[in-house]
């Protein structure tokens, strides 16, 4: 996987702890949903914590709304954590972003744990253009 650069305008949520199912609060980030274009949404994560198994573990997608206390919808695919770190990479155009929500302005990450013995991660992501 490649590693991407970004600037603090494309960051969503950085050093994110989690070991529950939550969302980062969402982030205001202006004109991906103009023109024609492609980004990534680069999702870094530590190791997961406890026993991750098929029936425990997270998943992470990224969301948008046109509101910040909005309804998010998923952009692309959600990610399954396995235990070891890693980085993901969810593609996804300014079309999508308009098909999606007009206004899509707000992005945040929703991590879900699915069993009990998955205890934590980490996660940093953010959004880059191609």
């Amino acid at each position: 996987m490649a590693n991407r650069t970004f600037d603090a305008l494309g960051l969503i949520a950085e050093a994110e702890v989690v070991g529950v199912t939550a969302s980062c609060t969402g982030v205001q980030i202006d004109g991906l949903a103009v023109g024609t274009n492609e980004f990534v949404a680069v999702l870094n994560t530590t190791v997961t914590t406890g026993t991750v198994d098929g029936s425990n573990y997270y998943t992470l997608k990224v969301e948008v709304s046109n509101a910040l206390a909005g309804t998010y919808v998923a952009i692309g695919n959600v990610v399954t954590l396995p235990a070891t770190a890693g980085q993901y990479q969810v593609g996804f155009t300014s079309e999508q972003l308009n098909g999606l929500t007009a206004g899509a302005n707000f992005f945040r990450v929703t991590a879900t744990k699915v069993g009990t013995t998955a205890t934590a991660v980490t996660y940093t992501a953010f959004i880059s253009k191609i």
